[in-house]
């Protein structure tokens, strides 16, 4: 769902589905280019809000060559190692995006390159953004998003965060259950979010760190109940945070 200038996309939902073998299994972007033919330079901003997904089952799967095709196909980083994508970037913001009852197993095999990646500030395909730097979900420039009762895991070792959230506010992770690793840097990431809270999380495999947090603009972060004993460490507060930006609870 690639939302160009002009574009609305608003009220949308999506539910009761199965997907196997999927590949880029849920894009959403704003992006700043116009589709083919309009030349109307004044339009304004897309807009991509209150789009919801709702008991969702889902296999991601790394792309192979068909056995019986004339020739080989090529695949792009981004396509080989794909997520559930919310890209916003600039000026442009999604908004009042919410997943609920939705279960995804990923093929794995991220790297730390990978997890500390830079996203481009561009939307296309799913895949034009590169390898994200999170194995389940990457949201960027949202307001409003809700996560209720997700799971996700890996088939192999991944060294990417589950979730990596940037620049993104008024988030609820209700019921969320992910794998994690000692070999990854965190389950959860965020940067410069605010007004986050976590509540009833599981670790579903020993990780490092659940909860990473950098960024200036970060405020008001709360992590609250839940199961992280196979978390090493609950949180990981880069330089810049202030401590009291982020109350933990058990």
């Amino acid at each position: 769902m690639n939302c160009s200038p002009g574009s609305r996309f608003e009220d949308i939902t999506f539910s009761n589905l199965i997907m196997k073998n999927v590949t880029g299994p849920i894009y959403m972007g704003i992006s700043e280019r116009r589709s083919s033919g309009i030349k109307d330079k004044d339009l304004p901003p897309g807009s991509l809000k209150r789009i919801s997904f709702s008991n969702i089952r889902i296999t991601v799967a790394t792309p192979q060559p068909l056995p019986d095709a004339a020739f080989q196909s090529a695949y792009r980083p981004g396509e080989l190692r794909s997520c559930i994508v919310l890209n916003g970037f600039g000026a442009n913001y999604i908004e009042a995006i919410s997943f609920s009852d939705v279960q995804v197993s990923y093929p794995g095999g991220g790297t730390a390159v990978e997890a500390a990646a830079e996203v481009p500030r561009s939307s296309g395909e799913y895949f034009e953004i590169g390898t994200p730097p999170s194995y389940g979900l990457f949201a960027r420039n949202v307001k409003g998003l809700s996560l209720h009762n997700i799971r996700l895991e890996t088939t192999a070792t991944d060294h990417r965060p589950a979730v990596v959230m940037d620049n993104t506010e008024d988030v609820e992770i209700l019921g969320f259950s992910a794998r994690g690793y000692q070999e990854g840097r965190s389950v959860v990431r965020a940067r410069n979010c605010r007004d986050v809270l976590i509540s009833a999380a599981r670790v579903l495999k020993e990780a490092a760190v659940f909860l990473e947090i950098e960024g200036e603009k970060t405020g008001n972060i709360r992590l609250e109940g839940g199961d992280l004993s196979k978390a090493l460490k609950t949180t990981r507060l880069h330089t810049g945070v202030l401590q009291r930006s982020v109350v933990v609870r058990n």
